[in-house]
């Protein structure tokens, strides 16, 4: 009878995400809480939480020095608004005190014609003009030095209302240099707790590329120092190699079986998702290299499932051969003659010596593609004489 056919090669790995974001260190800090490894976390819950009471320090100083600087501004800024009132003020009344003295030399200038007119004729005495020619020119230097006061007050506010001004912009920046160490301070608080940017699972990482310890509660971790592998679980790899003879028969997409050493009864679908380009040397169980050259295959799992794990260890069986109803016979059946296969075929009691045609075979079978018809009886082995 006809059967199904599959030729595999099997292959060790080990399961992955096949994402995977790194939590690094934002700042050298002691820390003070790392979520237990393995758990299952969903984005935004708290992975790393740093110690904070020097940022929290900080923070309360630089609170305290905006406050002050802020009284600062606006001490500045009332005293710049007095001096102006006072500059406006006095200029308002230099130019009053112009106007009045201008509108009283107009007045004099009408009476000293009239005056003098007066004082020819006889009709006042020559002391009396004089007198009002005194006075009136008195009042005419207080008229010039008015406007020079005037213009002295004018030519000073500029320059003294600049130096107030200057001094409320330093007073400003003060208050901006102390709004931004608050906000620095509270950037390195907010850094002290590390969030998930995404679900995954959590893995700790090792101290080292050496070292298997782990990162752990209470240490001093330094900037870009990797504190955490968080693998999306969702979508699980299994890392793997393959012998250089056998890669040819693999191709990107192609199905694979997968069964983990912690399921032995389970298999899980999967298909290969990148081959690498390279050949390196494949490593003992000691980690040296040896003659045998291989090329990196990864392969994606289709089935999720919560036991999936990284970590896990896994056998691949890349499905390179499938077919269904061919005939088959045991690799035992087979025998090599010089220039010919054939097998025994035992029909009614008799046994039968027959040349076959094989097309490929697995650990267990070969098809025959030509020489024996579905239901024959072979013989495994070599037959009685």
């Amino acid at each position: 009878m006809s059967t199904d056919f599959t030729r595999k090669i099997t292959e060790t790995g080990e399961l992955r995400g096949l994402a995977s974001t790194s939590i690094v260190t934002p700042k050298d800090g002691i820390v003070t809480y790392l979520v237990p490894e393995g758990s299952v976390v969903k984005a935004g819950d708290v992975l790393v939480r740093f110690d904070a009471s020097r940022f929290e320090a900080q923070l309360q100083e630089n609170i305290a020095a905006l406050r002050v600087a802020q009284a600062e501004f606006q001490k500045a800024q009332k005293d710049l608004e007095v001096e102006r009132v006072k500059q406006l003020s006095e200029i308002d009344r230099l130019v009053g005190e112009i106007q009045a003295i201008d509108l009283e030399l107009d007045q004099m200038e009408k009476k000293r014609g009239l005056l003098r007119e007066l004082a020819d004729k006889g009709f006042i005495t020559k002391s009396t003009f004089e007198e009002n020619e005194l006075t009136y020119l008195k009042t005419k230097i207080k008229s010039t030095q008015a406007k020079g006061a005037l213009a002295t007050a004018q030519k000073n506010s500029k320059p003294v209302l600049e130096s107030i001004q200057a001094g409320v912009l330093k007073q400003n920046a003060n208050v901006q240099r102390a709004e931004q160490l608050i906000a620095s301070a509270r950037v390195d608080i907010d850094n002290a707790v590390l969030r998930a940017p995404n679900a995954g699972l959590v893995v700790h990482a090792t101290l080292g590329r050496h070292s298997a310890d782990k990162v752990q509660e209470g240490m001093m971790a330094f900037r870009w120092q990797k504190l955490i592998d968080l693998p999306d679980i969702t979508n699980m790899v299994v890392d793997t190699d393959v012998n250089e003879i056998d890669v040819r028969e693999l191709k990107p997409g192609g199905p694979a079986e997968i069964k983990l050493e912690a399921y032995p009864n389970e298999t899980f679908r999967g298909t290969i998702h990148q081959i690498g380009y390279l050949a390196t040397r494949k490593r003992d169980p000691a980690g040296n290299p040896s003659r045998v050259k291989v090329f990196d295959v990864t392969v994606k799992v289709e089935d999720n499932d919560p036991r999936l794990k990284p970590g896990l260890t896994a056998a691949v069986d890349f499905i390179v051969d499938r077919r269904k109803d061919v005939v088959t016979v045991p690799v035992g059946a087979v025998h090599p003659g010089k220039d010919e296969q054939f097998v025994f075929v035992s029909t009614k009691g008799k046994v039968e010596k027959r040349q076959v045609v094989l097309g490929p075979s697995n650990e267990n079978s070969v098809v025959v593609t030509e020489g024996l018809r579905p239901g024959e009886l072979v013989v495994v082995g070599a037959p009685a004489s």
